[in-house]
C-alpha cells in the first residue's frame, strides 16, 4: 500500500456523513477499553503490602492491649470478692500476739491489757503451753518446782482480758515430755507430736470447759508444716488432720459454740534438705485426707518478708503478703470458700541500725520503724478492702517480755509494737489510729453478736441447733449498724407466726420494700407452718459509701435475727476498661484495613477514583508507573 493510501482523508474533502463516520471510528480506535482493576504495577503491590503489614502490626498491638487488660484485671482484682460473700466477718478484726504467760509481775499483765484495749485490739492470740500447765502426769496441774496451781496465772490473764472486752484465741501447743513417745530424741528435738492424740484432745477440752463463755477459739498446735514441730519425724497432713478431728470432737462436746482454728502454717517451700513442707502442699493434704469438717477457720502466717503489702505478685516461689491468695485458691478449689482465713502472725521486722550486723535477713530485709508502721496499716487496709474472706489478722507481736540484755543477739524482738519499757513504737500508734476508724462494717456476714451492732430495747439471745438468734417481740426494740457497701440482706427466722421489722437507711425509707403509714418494712410471716431460717433482701444498688441501717420492731409476732449480710458490687475499672476498649477498636480497624487490601488486590473492590467514574491520573512527578 502506498503512503498516500495510508494517510487519513482530508476532512475538508469529505461529506458531512463521512466526517461523522471517521470521527466515530477514530474515537473508537483511540479509546481502549477500561480494565476492571488497575494494573498491578510494582508500586501498587508495595502499597498493598505495606497496608497489610500495617494491619498486622495494628492487630498485634490491639491483641496485646486486650491481653494486658485481662492480665491487669487479674493482677489488680485477684482475690477480691464482690457481692455478698458467704463468710462471717463484715470487716477485719485487729488481733495481737501476746506473751502474757511470761510476765512475772501481774502488774505488767494489767498494763499490757490496758495498752491493748487503748490500741483497739479486740482479740489476742495467747499461748496455753500444755507442757507448763500439765507438766508431769495427766490430771496434775501443779508446777514442778513450786507445786503451785498452774492454772492460777492463766485464770488471771483470761479475767483481765475478759474484763477489758478483749477476746482470746488459745494457742495450745508445747507437748509435755510424758505425752511424747519415749523413743524421741529429746536432746535434739525439744518439740514433737503427742504419742496419743486423745491426750492432747482431752487437754484442749479441759481448757475449753474451764473458760467456757470467755474463750471461744482454740488453735490446734503451731506450724505443723515444719520438721522441728514433729521432732524430726516425717511431716504428715494426714496425722495432723486426725489430731484436728479428735480435738474438735472433744472441744465441741463441752462447748458446742467453740470454733476450731488450724495451726498457723509457716510460709515455706517443699525443702528436701530441711524436710519442711510448703503450707500450700500441707493444706491440700488436709483436704485430700478429709479434714475439711474438722476445723472452722484456716490459719496461716502472713509476713511481708521485706516486701510492700501492695506487692501483688503471686507465685509458689514468692513469699510476700499476697501469698495468702494462693491459700484462698486452694480453699475455693476444694469447695471450702465459705470458711474464713485468719493470719496468726503478721508484720515486718524493724531492726535498729546498730543491731543490723546480727540480722541475717531471715524475715526479709529490715524496714525502718516508720516504714514498719506504714506497711502494717497498709496491709490491714488492703485486706479489709479487698479480702472479706480474711476475718482476723494477729500482728506479731505486742511486746517482747524478756529484757534487751537477755538473748541480745535474737532479732525477733524487733517485730514488737511496744518496747520492753512499754513505750509505744510508731507501729502501735499507727494501729491505734487505724483501729479507731474501723467502726464501719464491710462486706461479709455479721452475726448478731458482732460488737458493731447497737441494740436498744428488750432483746434476748436464743440458741437453736448451734445457731444464735437475737429475739424480740417488744415495741421500741431497735438495732442500728453503720456499714459500707451497696447491698444488704437480713438473715432471720421466718414462719407462720413471725412479725415484721421496719427499716430505714440513712434515715429514709428503703426502696423496694413494702410500705405503710409507718414506713418501709420486711414481713417475716410467710405462711409456712414451721419456722425456718431465711435470707431477705433489704437494699440494693446503694452508693458505695458509708450508710446507717436501723431496724425497728413492728409487731405482728416475734422477730428472731441471726445477722446482716453486707455486699459490694464491683465498681467500673477504668484502666482495664480503657485497655479493652482500645484493644477491641484496634482489632476491628485492623480487620477492616486487611480486608480492604485483599479485596483491592483481587479486583473485587474498585479504587475510590474508579468508583466515582474518574480515570486515575498519575501525578506529574510520578515516573515509576
Amino acid at each position: 500500500m502506498s503512503r498516500s493510501s495510508r494517510e487519513a482523508p482530508n476532512p475538508g474533502s469529505l461529506s458531512s456523513r463521512q466526517r461523522t463516520s471517521v470521527a466515530v471510528t477514530t474515537s473508537r480506535i483511540a479509546a481502549p477499553p477500561r480494565p476492571h482493576a488497575w494494573p498491578r504495577t510494582p508500586r501498587s503491590r508495595r502499597t498493598r503490602a505495606s497496608r497489610l503489614a500495617g494491619a498486622l502490626v495494628l492487630l498485634l498491638l490491639s491483641t496485646s492491649l486486650l491481653l494486658t487488660g485481662a492480665g491487669l484485671d487479674g493482677f489488680l482484682n485477684r482475690g477480691i470478692v464482690y457481692g455478698s460473700p458467704p463468710i462471717a466477718g463484715g470487716g477485719l478484726t485487729l488481733g495481737m500476739n501476746v506473751f502474757l504467760e511470761k510476765e512475772a509481775d501481774r502488774q505488767n499483765v494489767v498494763k499490757s491489757v490496758q495498752l491493748l484495749k487503748d490500741g483497739g485490739v479486740t482479740i489476742v492470740r495467747q499461748s496455753f503451753p500444755w507442757a507448763e500447765i500439765e507438766p508431769e502426769v495427766p490430771g496434775d496441774y501443779r508446777d514442778v518446782k513450786t507445786k503451785q496451781d498452774t492454772w492460777a496465772k492463766y485464770d488471771f490473764i483470761v479475767d483481765q482480758l475478759t474484763q477489758a472486752g478483749i477476746g482470746v484465741m488459745a494457742r495450745v501447743d508445747t507437748i509435755p515430755r510424758w505425752a511424747r513417745p519415749p523413743t524421741d530424741d529429746f536432746a535434739r528435738w525439744d518439740k514433737g507430736p503427742p504419742q496419743d492424740f486423745n491426750n492432747y484432745a482431752n487437754f484442749v477440752a479441759t481448757v475449753a470447759a474451764r473458760y467456757k463463755g470467755r474463750i471461744g477459739h482454740f488453735q490446734v498446735w503451731n506450724e505443723p508444716n515444719l520438721t522441728g514441730e514433729w521432732g524430726g519425724k516425717p511431716i504428715s497432713p494426714q496425722q495432723y488432720g486426725l489430731l484436728l478431728k479428735r480435738t474438735a470432737d472433744r472441744v465441741k462436746a463441752v462447748n458446742p459454740a467453740a470454733l476450731i482454728v488450724t495451726a498457723g502454717l509457716a510460709q515455706t517451700t517443699d525443702d528436701p534438705v530441711t524436710n519442711n513442707m510448703s503450707e500450700l502442699t500441707f493444706i491440700q493434704g488436709l483436704y485430700d485426707h478429709g479434714a475439711q469438717d474438722s476445723f472452722d477457720i484456716l490459719s496461716v502466717m502472713g509476713y511481708g518478708l521485706g516486701n510492700s503489702p501492695e506487692d501483688r505478685r503471686v507465685g509458689t516461689d514468692r513469699y510476700n503478703f499476697s501469698r495468702t491468695l494462693l491459700v484462698r485458691d486452694i480453699m475455693v478449689r476444694n469447695g471450702d470458700a465459705a470458711k474464713p482465713v485468719w493470719l496468726s502472725e503478721y508484720g515486718w521486722i524493724a531492726v535498729p541500725e546498730e543491731r543490723k550486723a546480727i540480722y541475717s535477713n531471715y524475715w526479709g530485709p529490715s524496714a525502718d520503724e516508720e516504714t514498719q508502721a506504714r506497711w502494717t496499716v497498709e496491709g490491714l487496709e488492703r485486706a479489709r478492702r479487698e479480702w472479706p474472706w480474711v476475718g482476723t489478722i494477729f500482728v506479731w507481736g505486742f511486746r517482747w517480755v524478756e529484757p534487751p540484755t537477755e538473748r541480745p543477739n535474737d532479732p525477733a524482738r524487733y517485730f514488737e509494737v511496744v518496747d520492753h519499757d512499754f513505750a509505744p513504737r510508731p507501729a502501735y500508734v499507727a494501729l491505734r489510729d487505724w483501729s479507731a476508724a474501723q467502726r464501719i462494717a464491710a462486706s461479709g456476714l455479721l452475726p448478731v453478736r458482732d460488737k458493731r451492732f447497737v441494740w436498744q430495747g428488750q432483746w434476748r439471745d436464743q440458741t437453736l441447733g448451734g445457731q444464735t438468734y437475737r429475739v424480740t417481740n417488744t415495741d421500741g426494740a431497735t438495732v442500728r449498724i453503720a456499714f459500707q457497701g451497696t447491698d444488704l440482706r437480713l438473715l432471720a427466722r421466718a414462719g407462720g407466726n413471725e412479725g415484721r421489722m421496719y427499716a430505714t437507711i440513712d434515715g429514709r425509707a428503703v426502696a423496694g420494700l413494702e410500705r405503710d403509714e409507718n414506713g418501709s418494712y420486711l414481713l417475716l410471716r410467710d405462711g409456712q407452718t414451721n419456722a425456718h431460717d431465711t435470707t431477705l433482701p433489704l437494699a440494693s444498688d446503694l452508693d458505695d459509701g458509708q450508710h446507717l441501717l436501723e431496724l425497728r420492731y413492728g409487731g405482728s409476732g416475734p422477730v428472731a435475727m441471726t445477722g446482716i449480710a453486707v455486699g459490694r458490687r464491683r465498681p467500673f475499672d477504668w484502666p482495664t476498661g480503657l485497655l479493652f476498649a482500645a484493644g477491641l477498636i484496634g482489632v476491628f480497624a485492623a480487620i477492616l484495613v486487611a480486608l480492604r487490601s485483599v479485596l483491592l488486590a483481587l479486583g473485587w473492590l474498585p479504587h475510590a477514583s474508579e468508583a466515582n467514574g474518574q480515570p486515575r491520573h498519575r501525578a506529574w512527578w510520578n515516573t515509576r508507573e
